[in-house]
């Protein structure tokens, strides 16, 4: 549920974006500039994550406190300079939110159950964005920008559900020759 309300988190994000930017009188190569920015952080999220020596709910948990304080600054129409620093924190909002959550998955699902657990986080995630985007669509039709709000407090809610169930998570690892 924490992944599924980070990750859904962005859904104003991938929705009203680039309109938004566009209403702020950004051309067409601000706005990829600002879109290839935050998948380059992705990815360099990605590539480094093997390095990651915290907990994966730690992990989850900055990347929901990261979205929380990303859509409280997008909220405020920010220059293009500060929307370009912003934009860098995908890494830390999707990517290791992504990370976390994978290593809370290898850690404590036993391996038969691996593909069955894999469909639930994407079910729940989609079922979460999914409604979060129909949402979205009217709050950005009324407040705009001011969406971003909502999303914010959607990040914070989610990192909150993962900081109540983080002794949990660190008390009952899946260790592979206990057979699940």
């Amino acid at each position: 549920m924490a992944a599924a309300l980070i990750q859904g988190s962005h859904a104003a994000y991938y929705t009203f974006a680039s309109i938004s930017w566009q209403g702020e009188g950004f051309g067409g190569l601000t706005i990829a500039g600002l879109w290839v920015l935050g998948v380059l952080a992705e990815i360099v999220v990605f590539a480094v994550s093997p390095r990651f020596t915290l907990q994966p709910w730690l992990l989850v948990m900055i990347g929901g406190l990261s979205a929380f304080a990303r859509w409280l600054i997008t909220a405020q129409e920010p220059s293009v300079a500060v929307l370009a620093f912003v934009q860098l924190a995908h890494g830390l909002t999707y990517g290791l939110t992504q990370v976390g959550t994978m290593g809370l998955v290898v850690r404590h699902v036993p391996v038969r159950t691996m593909a069955r657990a894999q469909g639930y986080l994407a079910a729940c995630s989609g079922i979460v964005a999914s409604i979060a985007s129909i949402l979205s669509g009217a709050v950005y039709a009324r407040y705009g920008d001011g969406v971003y709000y909502a999303m914010a407090m959607m990040a914070l809610s989610g990192a909150v559900v993962i900081w109540l169930e983080r002794h949990r998570l660190a008390n009952y690892p899946q260790s592979p020759g206990s057979g699940g």
